[in-house]
């Protein structure tokens, strides 16, 4: 029964009918119910605004300090935090604490971000070969990468570290090598289910090559799990390249680096309990942040 039809029946009410060009309300709440499925949470939002403050201070480091991270003096070592002049203190060689925090989040930002990336482009290539040859090849490849795979993480960046050496490419090199194996294997299950859909099965048909089903049909959806799992390997990163340069193996001295300063000012722990506790803390909340937007920005993709 047509809308005109029922609004003459006797004892109906004619239906009122929404203000607007036909179909703007459904589109209007579409929108607003896609907006609410994609809003990101408190914590999230939080989390997001630290990284940015600290990434901020980071590459505005020499505008936002009078102090050279590398240069100290004696006669004002292990002053305490709120000390004139120096609102963090400052370290075992009279260096100010807050103008190494900020230097140091360089390499600490870049060691989260570029050993997780560099991975992922290696998990990539070395997962769609896998999946999409399961035969001896495949086989083979995750078979080598199992072998690293089997390591606890931070056992296998001391060992591949300790034995290339110390240094800062050797340690982002051991952390490549740690994160490559399990993002692989992501790689792997995500192109051998996709290998199964209709739609890659259809592309064969028509005569497309194997190379170009993976750029155009596998890869588009491989990515978005691939990118998931790697932004949650980004706290872990964090932590792992401090741990390096704690005991030795990550940057040489005196470079500031976050966890560097922390091996540093671990025998102060008795006598300045603040001044060595702060790349620690600067580490955590750090690590924490990235956990948490990795998490918030994957709950806000499950939604939408």
């Amino acid at each position: 029964m047509s809308t005109s039809a029922l609004a003459e029946a006797p004892g109906s009410e004619a239906l009122p009918t929404p203000p607007g060009p036909p179909g703007l309300v459904p589109r209007v709440l579409a929108r607003a119910r896609s907006r609410r499925r994609s809003r990101v949470d408190l914590p999230t939002r939080l989390a997001f605004g630290f990284l940015v403050l600290v990434l901020l201070s980071a590459v505005f480091a020499p505008l936002l300090t009078p102090y050279d991270p590398l240069v100290g003096d004696i006669s004002q070592r292990l002053l305490s935090p709120g000390s004139p002049g120096h609102l963090l203190g400052t370290d075992e060689q009279g260096r100010d604490i807050a103008t190494r925090l900020m230097f140091g989040a360089r390499l600490s930002l870049l060691a989260a971000v570029l050993p997780v990336a560099v991975a992922s482009v290696l998990a990539l290539a070395c997962g769609l070969i896998a999946g999409s040859r399961p035969g001896l090849l495949g086989t083979v490849l995750m078979r080598v990468l199992d072998v690293f795979f089997a390591f606890p993480a931070i056992m296998l960046a001391i060992g591949v570290a300790a034995a290339l050496g110390p240094g800062l490419h050797n340690a982002f090199g051991a952390l490549v090598l740690v994160f490559t194996p399990p993002l692989a294997r992501v790689v792997e299950a995500a192109t051998r289910h996709v290998a199964g859909m209709e739609y890659v099965q259809a592309a064969q048909l028509t005569g497309a090559t194997r190379a170009r089903i993976l750029v155009r049909q596998v890869l588009p959806n491989v990515l978005p799990p691939v990118l998931t799992y790697a932004a949650s390997l980004m706290g872990v990163s964090l932590l792992l390249m401090a741990g390096l340069s704690f005991v030795g193996l990550g940057v040489r001295p005196p470079t500031p680096e976050w966890g560097f300063m922390l091996g540093s000012m671990r025998d102060m722990i008795y006598t300045s309990p603040v001044n060595a506790i702060l790349p620690g803390i600067a580490i955590f909340l750090t690590a924490v942040a990235l956990n948490v937007v990795s998490d918030g920005l994957r709950d806000a993709a499950d939604r939408s």
